[in-house]
């Protein structure tokens, strides 16, 4: 009786056994469950924080030529899986066709140098075209994995999408460069003259400061033209402002059109009055300008019954010359040859009179 109530016992207690076993397989199987479910939900929200992203990542197995793409790396390239060919010539092959090279290069030297030289990783910013033509901007990351023996097996990495971004750094240059030229457009413009289109004073102040600072460490004679119409006002009383004006304009293109070095320049000084600045021309150069350039309007046969002079419109000419000195100005140099064109009228108008400035002083 004894031994049938054990092995009774036994029998009970392998059952309980059993059943313990059972509810823990069971228990298991439910945590499975659970985790794949987890991971599946994780999944589902890596796949949208991807898509919402614009980022996807990959896996190049080197070895089996095989590249495994995340959901968030064909909605970048805008294929499903079916249609992709899992290997390096798939990605590749998408690659803009004036990129490819530099893509390729950077990848071999990700992949082929030590990273103690620069390899072992790849990040570089590039074009994909997308099936039916558009274009795409993307950044991509890797990194190398390698074996034992530093031979590259593998190579993993993430994809952005940055077409947007992009895109905005095109316009924002675009809008740069459209800022930059209106800018020096209007830069151009407070330089010059409204009316006659040749240089203003202000420009003629500044540059004609600069070129004699230059001229003064280099020790080189600076030339200046003063012009002006003669008789203008009467030439305004007779014929009206309207004429006036198409007047000044012809005499300032003739003066500026006989100017052939590109270091020389012609501003209106004031009203009539016209500047030639010739940095680096001695005197005998200048005059022989102003005679180029008194011609020029003389050619222009421009009518001018009230002149006192002759018939036709006519320019005096102040010529002067000097060689500028360090931590001085041009003030004197401007002097001199308002003198030699107050000279030039006092004289009978129509005429080029010159001085030579005398040593300027520091």
């Amino acid at each position: 009786m004894a031994d049938k109530e054990r092995t009774k016992e036994d029998l009970e207690a392998e059952v309980a056994s059993l059943r313990r076993q059972l509810a823990e397989a069971r228990a298991q199987e439910e945590r499975i469950a659970r985790a794949q479910a987890e991971l599946a939900a994780m999944r589902v929200r890596l796949a949208e924080a991807e898509r919402v992203a614009g980022v996807g990542s990959w896996d190049w197995n080197l070895v089996t030529d095989t590249i495994a793409w995340s959901d968030g790396l064909y909605e970048i390239f805008g294929l499903p899986p079916e249609k992709v060919n899992e290997a390096g010539r798939s990605f590749l092959g998408m690659v803009h066709s004036s990129d490819l090279e530099e893509v390729k290069s950077r990848l071999g030297r990700a992949l082929y140098l030590p990273p103690e030289t620069g390899g072992g990783s790849f990040d570089h910013e590039y074009r994909i075209v997308l099936p039916g033509g558009p274009e795409r901007w993307v950044h991509t990351r890797g990194k190398v994995d390698y074996e034992d023996e530093r031979e590259p097996v593998r190579i993993m990495g993430t994809l952005l999408d940055i077409t947007r971004r992009k895109q905005h750094e095109q316009e924002r240059e675009k809008l740069i460069d459209e800022l930059t030229r209106a800018r020096d457009e209007l830069r151009r413009l407070s330089y010059r003259d409204g009316l006659t289109g040749v240089y203003n004073r202000r420009h003629f102040d500044d540059r004609l400061q600069r070129e004699y600072d230059r001229l003064a460490r280099q020790a080189e004679p600076l030339s200046l033209i003063m012009a002006d119409i003669d008789y203008f006002k009467a030439y305004n009383d007779t014929y009206g402002h309207q004429a006036g004006d198409d007047c000044l304009k012809g005499v300032a293109r003739s003066l500026a059109g006989a100017l052939g070095r590109p270091a020389d320049f012609l501003a209106r000084y004031g009203g009539e009055e016209f500047a030639a600045v010739l940095p680096g021309t001695d005197l005998q150069g200048a005059l022989h300008l102003a005679e180029v350039m008194h011609r020029a309007v003389t050619e222009l046969d421009i009518e001018h019954r009230s002149s006192r002079v002759g018939a036709r419109v006519t320019v005096s000419m102040g010529v002067a010359t000097a060689v500028p000195v360090p931590e001085s100005g041009p003030e004197q140099i401007i002097a001199v040859a308002d003198q030699a064109l107050y000279q030039a009228k006092q004289e009978g108008r129509d005429r080029i009179v010159s001085q030579k400035s005398p040593p300027l002083e520091s």
